[in-house]
């Protein structure tokens, strides 16, 4: 009777075992489906470059798509135009249009110092810098909602 019972404990510590390992897989599993899944299905693309006045500095609007049941985001960054250096954000806006039918925005240089981000509304309010040091220059930001873009083709940028 006592190796019967021990036989038997002996079996139910085994599959104890393989229960964890089993959960443990299982779990190990979830956490790399969350991760694939998400980054698969959020893009992250530069639809546009936009060169100063000068030729020193570059804009980047960079747009954002979640899927369908997200809008559109846009980050405009600022970068010297050189092969060394990295991008800083100027703003970040979520559901910025241009027109009735046109997701996006639009970057205005008005001198190699100075740039305009413009646009129709948002769906949110805009985070932005006002000014950012871009290589030896500081260039000063503006937001400008309200400013429309009917030649703007539909859909995002």
């Amino acid at each position: 009777m006592l190796a019967t019972l021990a036989r038997f404990g002996s079996a139910l510590l085994d599959a104890f075992k393989a229960l964890l390992i089993f959960v443990v897989v299982l779990a190990a599993f979830a956490v790399v489906m969350v991760y694939v899944v998400g980054s698969v299905y959020i893009s992250e693309i530069d639809v546009a470059t936009i060169y100063s006045p000068d030729n020193e500095t570059i804009a980047i609007i960079e747009e954002t798509n979640g899927g369908a049941t997200t809008s559109f985001g846009y980050s405009v960054y600022l970068k010297a135009n050189s092969v060394i250096g990295f991008r800083r954000k100027a703003a970040a806006l979520y559901g910025a249009v241009r027109s009735e039918c046109a997701y996006g925005v639009d970057v205005v240089w008005r001198n190699p110092e100075k740039v305009e981000i413009q646009y129709l509304s948002s769906k949110s309010d805009p985070d932005y810098a006002e000014s950012l040091l871009v290589g030896t220059k500081l260039i000063g930001i503006e937001l400008v909602p309200g400013v429309g873009n009917p030649s703007a083709p539909c859909g995002g940028m």
